[in-house]
């Protein structure tokens, strides 16, 4: 009976490390593409801020962004906000008001 016990206990060790191995490999790789997102930010890009607030990257700094999220409405965050670029399809679309 003892060794069933153990046996027990050992496959529960083993499928909590492997739980935790596979969970910060999923970390890893997450981190990776948000680093690369936001690497590769840029002017005019169409991005999501706050989770909350879709706009277009109108100037980028080493540690903020101004978004235009509306015809003459720019807010400036912390780089770091900047969650994801929306999906085609997706997102605010700003058109650019005439004035003839």
């Amino acid at each position: 009976m003892d060794h069933l016990a153990f046996y027990i206990l050992a496959a529960a060790v083993t499928i909590m490390i492997l739980y935790v191995m596979i969970s910060l490999a999923y970390i890893k790789r997450r981190k990776q593409a948000f680093l690369s997102m936001q690497d590769n930010l840029c002017v005019g890009a169409e991005v999501l801020v706050g989770n909350a607030i879709y706009g277009r990257i109108s100037d980028l700094e080493s540690d903020r962004v101004r978004v235009r999220i509306a015809d003459q409405v720019t807010i400036t965050a912390d780089r770091a906000a900047v969650f994801r670029t929306p999906p085609p399809g997706q997102g605010a679309k700003i058109q650019e008001s005439r004035h003839d």
